[in-house]
């Protein structure tokens, strides 16, 4: 029996959106032997610890705060030996330490000049806000990259490091929902594309309302059933695209992104000739 009773997190009500199986096998901490801190993934959380030190001490709104070579200098505070060894990284066979630490450098600084452009240097802004809230007796979590409080609401941001913009922008809708449940009024928010620029994302009380009669619906029934235990398996929705990017795409019998098995000829006789493979 699956047994799970905490605030969900939008890691977790995504795969309960993309597939209700990886969701469970999750929960259960199913193994599927692939590294959890790789090359990107470390790449993420030091270009958002940069961010975190320059919002959160407010570096931003202390004179020259907001002029690049800030940045730069924090950027060089977090990428220190210490805190990249702590993560254990995976490196992939073509890249190295030292493209990490190049790699974060050049997202930060695009980031930076996003957040410029869009004026949010100027503002107080937090980083990292955890937040929980309860909407309709559904507990919900998260940890919002860049919260704005501004006079007319709150802003809410994600900052994203993909190669294009296609970051699901419901994870900014539920942020504003947990946010929301709080009874704290929303005025806009959208994912900051490191490598792209700013993409709104439509957080108003009409998206908010399609949100929940659609993707909030049709998911909150798997987390009740984990509140009282489940006894069978949740439901696999593979597909291509989705499978290519779960951790179990391997070991997963519905995936649909198996690495097809290699097939070697065994030598059936070795001397001082060539080996013939069987057929």
């Amino acid at each position: 029996m699956t047994v799970w009773r905490h605030s969900i997190s939008w890691s977790k009500f995504k795969l309960a959106l993309d597939c209700p199986l990886s969701l469970q096998f999750t929960i259960d901490k199913k193994s599927h032997g692939r590294p959890t801190s790789t090359f990107y993934t470390a790449l993420g959380k030091l270009s958002q610890l940069v961010f975190e030190l320059y919002y959160n001490q407010k570096v931003n709104l202390k004179p020259g705060g907001q002029e690049e070579s800030v940045i730069l200098r924090a950027t060089e505070r977090v990428l220190n030996q210490k805190t990249i060894d702590a993560l254990q990284i995976s490196y992939p066979h073509n890249k190295t330490e030292d493209d990490l630490k190049q790699a974060v450098r050049d997202q930060v600084t695009g980031g930076f000049r996003i957040m410029k452009d869009i004026g949010l240097t100027k503002l107080e802004v937090r980083s990292e806000v955890k937040m929980i809230g309860v909407f309709r007796g559904f507990r919900m979590f998260a940890l919002v990259d860049f919260l704005r409080e501004g006079t007319s609401g709150d802003f809410i941001f994600d900052g994203k490091g993909h190669a294009k913009k296609n970051a699901d922008p419901r994870q900014v809708v539920y942020y504003a929902l947990n946010r929301a449940s709080s009874g704290r009024k929303i005025a806009g928010g959208g994912m900051i594309y490191w490598n792209h620029g700013f993409e709104k994302v439509d957080v108003s009380p009409a998206a908010l309302r399609h949100f929940v009669d659609t993707d909030f619906t049709r998911v909150r029934p798997y987390f009740e059933m984990l509140d009282k235990g489940s006894e069978g398996p949740f439901p696999a929705t593979p597909s291509a695209e989705k499978c290519k990017v779960c951790p179990w795409r391997n070991t997963c019998e519905f995936s649909m992104a198996k690495n097809p098995p290699q097939q070697f000829g065994v030598p059936t006789e070795i001397g001082f000739g060539e080996a013939r493979p069987e057929v």
